[in-house]
Formats: C-alpha cells, structure tokens, sequence
C-alpha cells in the first residue's frame, strides 16, 4: 500500500499539499510534481554546494515554473522555505513526491 506524502516529511505546508491535492497527490498533474521534485532538488543542491540557497518559489519563478493553474503552489513553496531544515529535508521530500509518482504507460 502506498504511504502518504506526511509519512516521508511532514509539515504544515506538505498538510495543506495533502488537503489540495490528495494525500498521494492524485490531484496533482504530473508536470507540477516534477516541477516541485526539479524545484527541491535544486535547493538542496544548492544548500550542498554553498551552504545556502534562493528561496524556493524564486527557484520556481527562475525556471518558469508560474503554475499559473495551480497558484497556491507558489505559496506552499514559499512556507516550505521555513519548514524544511536543509537539503536532507528536502530530499526526504522529493523522494516521498517521486515514490507517488504514477508509474506505467
């Protein structure tokens, strides 16, 4: 049975993911999940790297990521900012968004 996205990093931001989108993120289309996964893993690579990174909805703008159909997305990231703990957190947190991922053809 697959887990839901709180069992691999939880925090009211990845709640409020959860109450939009489906705790496995069903709701979600598939671009805005890789855009999110693309959008933490460069964070995390950057904390890695520098010790530092942009913000994550700075990183989402940068790369073109508007989400123009889903604007709340924009606000999440923004709250993510101050809930995750470094690049550890992140990659927690892209591994529990690639692991919801629907697989097949």
């Amino acid at each position: 049975m697959m887990q839901c996205l709180t069992s691999f990093f939880h925090s009211n931001a990845v709640a409020q993911l959860e109450t939009l989108y489906g705790s496995k993120l069903q709701k979600m289309p598939t671009p805005e999940r890789l855009a999110l996964i693309a959008i933490l893993a460069e964070a995390a690579y950057m904390v890695t790297m520098d010790g530092h990174s942009e913000y994550l909805h700075v990183i989402a703008e940068n790369n073109g990521y508007s989400f123009t159909s889903h604007p709340r997305l924009l606000q999440l990231l923004a709250q993510l900012d101050s809930e995750l703990n470094g690049a550890s957190d992140a990659v927690r947190l892209i591994e529990g968004i690639a692991s919801l991922m629907p697989t097949g053809g």
